[in-house]
């Protein structure tokens, strides 16, 4: 799996495909979710949007907790698109804790699980 592979793989498990820049207002909490941007590597930090002029990795975010490399430099700030980015809310703490469930169970309970979700969304589809 390449790091573009698992950037859109978490784009698709948040749902931030269609994520725009005015998704993200100066002073909201986001979560990172792409694992790497403009060579810089991310782990699922959180932060708050400083500033968005809604172009081209223009979305600033300010880290909660800035990153020391060992050099003895601090990052506080990177930049981002929308779709590196989510709202950091109870939902995305759901989509967490599900994920890590997934994770935890073996291929074929796996694959069984998925199979219930597909089945699951079908019936809604259904009554509505």
């Amino acid at each position: 799996m390449t790091l573009g592979d698992l950037n859109k793989e978490q784009r698709k498990m948040y749902g931030s495909e269609s994520n725009t820049f005015e998704d993200f207002p100066v002073g909201t909490h986001v979560k990172i979710i792409c694992a790497c941007q403009d060579f810089h590597f991310f782990y699922g930090e959180t932060g708050k949007v400083i500033k968005n002029e809604g172009k081209y990795l223009s979305i600033i975010v300010e880290y909660d907790e800035p990153r020391h490399y060992e050099d003895g430099t601090i990052e506080k700030t990177f930049n981002f698109n929308p779709n590196d980015l989510v709202l950091y809310n109870n939902s995305v703490e759901v989509i967490e804790k599900e994920h890590k469930r997934l994770c935890q169970l073996t291929e074929e309970e796996r694959v069984k699980e998925e199979e219930n979700l597909r089945r699951s969304e079908r019936f809604m589809i259904m009554e509505l």
